[in-house]
């Protein structure tokens, strides 16, 4: 699974998970996706670039793949013409292509997980780099019109007894139709689109608030009549006053640990299960923090935090780097 809880209630998401077609370094057995190529024999410290390819079939309009995580460097091609890139291996990223027709599909995707002085994370690190389609991979087929992104925000009152929210949601197509905005499935705004900007602010009084160990969440999502995207929400603040951080206006005291998402047997395609059990080793010493170290963890990791109240420090892979990279043109 990608999240904790459905991304869309309109979408029907399929999964690509399971064996895809693999080449790499001489090495033509199948591969299990998600996974890293690391943990299979004989490809322990390999770096370079490999092949991944998979049939799958589709019912026709507009293709939708979503690929949670492909470290470091991916190129996709449908049916052999290239469609798109993506470089950063920890963020998840997706692809769009008009007019598809239904049928049997073919899927390739180049992975490279070679590193210098101008990639991220860059040659210079201190964990162990993997290679592979390592998070979960999915399509689905969307309307025409349908939302391409989206951000829900909001700001809390000095007394926190008020959430004031913003949704934006952004069309395909500079188009005026109608939409709504649910909080907790019940309607809380409901307007029309203008030229693919669906925009709403509304209020929440008194909302439950998110702290630690209580893990108060609101479902948010936004719709039109073929398309909609949901996502979760804590209601918490957080700021730092005289040297001292304050959650939901009390002074906390941060007891945390370090994690990479790592194990032997899988490196960073850590599951579910193994996921919890790190949790419950964090709570076990009393800890109420996380430091995601060095780079993007899982969604789905952070989808657990947010439901058992640990907070979570996420950071970037550019641990160690100094300034003269940074300013190059590959990655400023």
């Amino acid at each position: 699974m990608t999240r904790l809880f459905p991304v869309s209630s309109k979408r029907n998401i399929q999964s690509l998970d399971g064996f895809w077609e693999f080449e790499a370094n001489g090495y033509t057995k199948n591969m299990y996706v998600p996974s890293c190529w690391n943990v299979t024999l004989g490809l322990l410290t390999y770096r370079g670039t490999a092949t991944y390819q998979k049939t799958f079939t589709f019912e026709g309009g507009n293709l939708w793949l979503s690929f949670g995580g492909v470290l470091s460097k991916a190129d996709v091609y449908l049916d052999g013409v290239y469609w798109g890139f993506h470089d950063g291996g920890y963020t998840a990223f997706t692809l769009e292509k008009e007019h598809v027709l239904p049928g049997k599909h073919t899927l390739t995707v180049t992975v490279n997980n070679q590193a210098n002085h101008e990639t991220i994370p860059s040659s210079h690190m201190d964990w162990f780099f993997y290679g592979g389609i390592f998070r979960r991979v999915e399509y689905a087929s969307l309307p025409p019109v349908h939302f391409v992104d989206h951000k829900f925000s909001y700001t809390l009152s000095d007394d926190l007894s008020l959430a004031s929210l913003h949704v934006h949601g952004k069309l395909s197509q500079d188009a005026n139709v109608p939409f709504a905005v649910y909080l907790e499935g019940k309607k809380v705004f409901e307007g029309t689109s203008q030229q693919g900007d669906c925009v709403a602010q509304f209020s929440l009084e008194h909302p439950r608030l998110w702290d630690i160990g209580k893990g108060e969440l609101y479902t948010l999502s936004i719709e039109t009549d073929e398309d909609d995207v949901v996502e979760r929400i804590g209601f918490r603040s957080i700021r730092i006053q005289n040297r001292k951080v304050l959650l939901n206006n009390r002074e906390i005291f941060l007891k945390g640990i370090n994690r990479h998402e790592d194990h032997p047997d899988f490196g960073h395609a850590v599951p579910a299960g193994l996921m919890q059990r790190d949790i419950d080793i964090v709570l076990d010493m009393g800890c109420n923090t996380i430091r995601g170290s060095h780079y993007p963890n899982s969604r789905l990791f952070m989808d657990m935090l947010d439901e058992q109240g640990i907070l979570f420090w996420c950071e970037i892979p550019m641990w160690g780097v100094k300034k003269t990279p940074l300013i190059t043109d590959a990655l400023y």
